[in-house]
């Protein structure tokens, strides 16, 4: 039996393997050994998603199927991983994809590229509430101005805007570190919360009320 965190549902959830391959010359950079790779298409009991788990054997242990190799063999690598990806609900499909995209190449260590989709991020949510003219540091004083978002998350998106901007204009000189990418991806959420998820909470919030009145459930 194979019990892991699920990347999708973070349940610790016995994984059940439907498909396996075995893979002599692979060379995956999480797994140090130049063994026999063998890859399982595991499916989670409790969401039912399907992740990848990867065992590395030694040539003394490679012997029947790639099942039942991996029946008998610690899962060293799964992908996704837990906390590899993240989604965002109650955001238009658009922006939450490449804000997903921005905290995957965080996880990933890919740091300049975590920074630049969060620029976008930005500015795609701005354009998405109809703020549309000036350079993104405008955008983000008519966000605060128009009171999409406050003043302390607006100096965070400045800071996102300070952050990336020489490597949106082609200047990569300047190294950047784990600290400063994840800064940029808190400062992100929070503009992702403040501009469309705690309004989706109210209003659903709000629709639940009204319903309940509707059918006589809540005394006026």
């Amino acid at each position: 039996m194979h019990n892991t965190v699920c990347w999708h549902c973070n349940a610790v959830s016995h994984h059940v393997l439907k498909a396996a391959v075995a893979v002599t010359s692979a060379r995956d950079p999480a797994i140090e050994t130049r063994w026999t790779h063998v890859y399982g298409a595991f499916q989670c009991s409790s969401c039912l998603i399907y992740s990848v788990g990867i065992a590395a054997l030694h040539e003394s242990d490679v012997w029947g199927s790639a099942s039942e190799m991996l029946a008998r063999s610690e899962i060293q690598v799964w992908r996704p991983s837990p906390g590899m990806t993240r989604s965002y609900e109650d955001v238009p499909t658009h922006i939450a994809d490449a804000a997903t995209e921005a905290y995957e190449c965080h996880a990933q260590s890919h740091y300049r590229a975590s920074i630049l989709l969060a620029r976008s991020v930005i500015e795609a949510s701005a354009k998405e509430v109809g703020i549309t003219k000036g350079r993104l540091i405008d955008k983000i004083e008519k966000l605060y101005d128009d009171q999409w978002i406050r003043e302390h998350v607006k100096d965070g998106a400045d800071s996102i805007r300070d952050f990336g901007n020489d490597m949106a204009h082609g200047d990569f000189v300047q190294p950047v570190t784990e600290e400063e990418s994840a800064l940029v991806i808190a400062l992100m959420e929070e503009i992702l919360v403040e501009v469309f998820q705690s309004r989706a909470k109210v209003a659903k919030a709000q629709a639940a009320v009204a319903a309940r009145k509707q059918h006589g459930q809540v005394t006026p």
